[in-house]
């Protein structure tokens, strides 16, 4: 066990450090190893104003405590799978003030006294902090996942409303057409040289629209769509904050180029995994207003030609 509690001289203030009840000696700006069965646990020199850092390899931590505050770097490894003093670690300030009941108040000094230990060595005024702060407004933080429309479900949808309203057109051009031939028809009753003018018409429209031919369905609209990156690295699965240029199906990147891409990166997961299928059947979450961890280099398409 390390222990880390503030000590006081005439001259100055210090932090003292123990390892199992004993002192262990600091020298500034020089490390100190700690072992535990023959593996480096810890890492540990004195800072200039006699405060501590100690580096925590194992654990992936580092922490620097001054006797009045403390300051905690912990890797990625620990997104969103921490409590505390220190919050949620998940790059939304909303929830850093979690409570032990799972619950997020508003009040910081609520929040601290939630964490308080109540034994006999907590000073009456903390005891009533946490008391009171049962009494404080606490919201359950929940995650409520909800169906998005893909980029392709949205232009399949607007293909088939395209179709509908040009088979719309045809069936009423074809009603015109119909009633327009009755009226011919009618009106050849009356002289030889209406009938032949109205043939001569029918014949041209026919050759109009005999001319026109249908688009080739094999030859996509667009070569170039848009998705979010996703990049698989250790423990983490990471997400492009913006969705990224690509080459649909049964086209070909004309030349490419390498960007730094910033991405929000998540501990492999539920909820990362979650996502991830998301994104493999074609939705493109916003991470846009989500905290950048890291950047990657990605090769994007600059163009994209029908393969």
């Amino acid at each position: 066990m390390i222990e880390l509690s503030p000590q006081s001289s005439d001259l100055s203030k210090f932090v003292q450090v123990s390892v199992n009840d004993r002192p262990l000696r600091l020298w500034p700006n020089k490390n100190t190893n700690v072992y535990a069965e023959g593996m480096l646990i810890a890492q540990a020199f004195r800072m200039q104003n006699g405060g501590v850092q100690l580096n925590l390899p194992y654990y992936y931590l580092k922490l620097a405590y001054d006797s009045e505050r403390v300051l905690l770097q912990a890797s990625n490894k620990y997104r969103d799978e921490v409590r505390g003093l220190c919050g949620a670690f998940n790059g939304d300030p909303f929830s850093d003030f979690k409570t032990p009941q799972n619950c997020i108040v508003k009040n910081p000094s609520a929040f601290a006294a939630t964490y308080a230990i109540t034994d006999e060595t907590c000073d009456e005024p903390t005891q009533v902090l946490k008391k009171n702060s049962r009494l404080e407004p606490c919201v359950q933080n929940k995650v409520y996942f909800i169906d998005v429309i893909s980029q392709q479900k949205s232009m399949n949808a607007n293909k088939r409303g395209f179709e509908m309203f040009n088979s719309a057109n045809d069936s009423s051009s074809s009603s015109s057409s119909s009633s327009s031939s009755s009226e011919s028809e009618s009106r050849s009753e009356s002289g030889s040289n209406s009938s032949s003018s109205s043939s001569s018409s029918s014949e041209s429209d026919e050759t109009a629209k005999s001319s026109k031919k249908p688009a080739n369905p094999s030859v996509p609209a667009s070569c170039t769509s848009h998705r979010t990156k996703v990049v698989a690295e250790g423990h983490e699965i990471c997400f492009s904050m913006r969705p990224l240029p690509e080459c649909s199906s049964r086209c070909r990147p004309a030349d490419k180029q390498k960007k730094a891409i910033k991405f929000h990166c998540l501990v492999k997961g539920p909820t990362a995994q979650h996502w991830q299928k998301m994104v493999k059947k074609g939705v493109n979450p916003d991470f846009s207003k989500k905290a950048a961890h890291k950047e990657i280099s990605v090769s994007i398409p600059t163009s994209c030609l029908i393969d």
